[in-house]
């Protein structure tokens, strides 16, 4: 997830969702724009079964005093994953002077997919002051000795406002919105790694001190 405000603000929550976070709201949310977005988690027994729409996604800004909110967070721990329905946490769209929200977290962990087809949506939400980050969606397949720990950043065309890292210190994971910051041990916990449609992600061995950007 993305604090949002002024401009696309700084990543924060976990990839695996250890722990289940709010979405943050805007700058200058109010109960009905720029709120962030909410927080589920869910555990079946058997068959999660999805036709219509899951949602924790941020509410848009306003104007030029509220920022879109950040995406919530979906956790879902089930045995059979099925349908064709949706999962989303999107950031809110900014206002005309105000940052969007960034993308919130999914994670599934499961056993069996195969009828699975449905959308997995954490894109950050779009502004012309500052599209928000991807959120991340965390596929595990619980299986016995299953190797399949994927991460999916997926921005659905929603474009980062550069290329370039322009503050290579710390200072840039506060300021340089816009992208999905994870740290390398995370992405070494990783069986698969996709990264797609204008996801900006930055990697940083020690968040700290250093900072190396991967553009896809």
């Amino acid at each position: 997830m993305h604090r949002s405000g002024g401009s696309p603000g700084d990543t924060y929550g976990a990839v695996q969702t250890a722990e289940v976070k709010f979405g943050s709201g805007g700058a200058g949310a109010t109960s009905t724009h720029g709120t962030g977005g909410g927080a589920a988690l869910l555990s079946v027994a058997k068959v999660l079964l999805v036709e219509g729409t899951i949602e924790a996604s941020g509410a848009d800004g306003l104007g030029s005093a509220i920022g879109g909110g950040s995406g919530g967070c979906i956790i879902a721990k089930t045995r059979n994953w099925e349908g064709s329905g949706n999962i989303v946490v999107s950031g809110g769209a900014g206002g005309d002077g105000t940052g969007a929200g960034g993308g919130g977290r999914i994670a599934v962990f499961y056993e069996w997919s195969n009828y699975w087809f449905g959308s997995l949506d954490a894109r950050g939400g779009s502004s012309s002051y500052g599209n928000g980050g991807a959120g991340t969606v965390y596929l595990q397949d619980m299986t016995l000795d299953a190797q399949n720990k994927t991460l999916i950043i997926d921005n659905f065309g929603v474009g980062a406002p550069s290329v370039l890292i322009e503050d290579q210190t710390f200072g840039s994971y506060v300021t340089e919105g816009g992208r999905t910051w994870i740290t390398d041990s995370t992405l070494e916990e990783m069986n698969h790694i996709r990264i797609v449609r204008e996801a900006n992600l930055a990697i940083s061995p020690n968040i700290d001190t250093c900072v190396v950007l991967i553009i896809c």
